[in-house]
């Protein structure tokens, strides 16, 4: 009888640990689904006489089993300058969206005749967590 429960209790302790190892190699390939982040950058500037510039761009990223794109129907390019304050739009606005990158860039010029670059990107990879912000840049 002692021998019919060790045999027992044995039978049952292996088919434990092939039931968790069954578990655990399933669960490892199993595909982690979909799910979206909103992403966004902005690039500004405002000087003391009120002048200003404002490029950014915004949209969500889909993350699909690993790996992520930009979702390009949902991408939004904002821009702008303080015209009434003399600062102008010389070049662009370069509005661009694939789904791996989304930029809005533009070259201003001041009233003082100093110029620059405007540039706001957001990236679809590094493939992004559920842990992280949710920005590219605060």
């Amino acid at each position: 009888m002692k021998g019919t429960v060790s045999a027992l209790l044995l039978i049952d302790f292996i088919g434990y640990l092939i039931g968790n190892f069954v578990v655990a190699v399933s669960q490892s390939n199993a595909p982690t689904g979909c799910w979206e982040m909103y992403k966004h950058d902005v690039d500004d500037q405002v000087w003391d006489n009120g002048e200003w510039y404002w490029a950014g761009v915004r949209g969500y990223v889909r993350i699909c089993d690993g790996s992520a794109s930009i979702e390009t129907t949902t991408v939004e390019h904002i821009y702008g300058v303080s015209w009434s304050k003399g600062t102008k739009i010389i070049e662009g606005p370069y509005k661009v969206h694939t789904s791996k990158v989304a930029y809005t860039e533009f070259e201003y010029q001041r009233i003082t005749g100093e110029t620059g670059w405007a540039y706001a990107v957001i990236y679809a990879t590094p493939v992004p967590s559920r842990t992280v912000a949710t920005g590219e840049s605060s």
